[in-house]
């Protein structure tokens, strides 16, 4: 089962669910019901630091110029960069923030916040 993880606005944190059932039917009841929550699939993978990668983070790759940094999307069906499969990516992706704490890190900012 992949974790999941809700930002929630209001007190600007994240929450997670845990892999076990009883902790994602907890996850799931609070976000239900709490409008101030947006959620982000786990994609099941990690970057080269062994840190799991989550729909929404910002990351760089050595493959592009130094400094380009991207948000991981679902799209179609698969989470990708910049319509890519982020799999073809790996290992050498590496999560430099995401877009809820850290939208400055993308050119644009606050336009690829979901």
């Amino acid at each position: 089962m992949r974790q999941l993880r809700a930002w929630d606005k209001e007190n600007k944190r994240w929450v997670y669910s845990g892999r076990t059932p009883s902790m994602m039917h907890s996850f799931w009841k609070w976000v239900m019901y709490d409008v101030n929550t947006i959620v982000n699939e786990e994609t099941g993978l990690k970057d080269k630091n062994g840190k799991e990668i989550y729909e929404g983070d910002i990351v760089e790759w050595d493959a592009i110029a130094i400094g380009e940094r991207q948000k991981v999307r679902f799209q179609n069906g698969s989470f990708v960069l910049d319509a890519h499969p982020l799999f073809i990516h790996l290992p050498n992706i590496k999560i430099v923030g995401n877009i809820y704490d850290n939208p400055e890190l993308l050119e644009n900012g606050d336009k690829n916040r979901e």
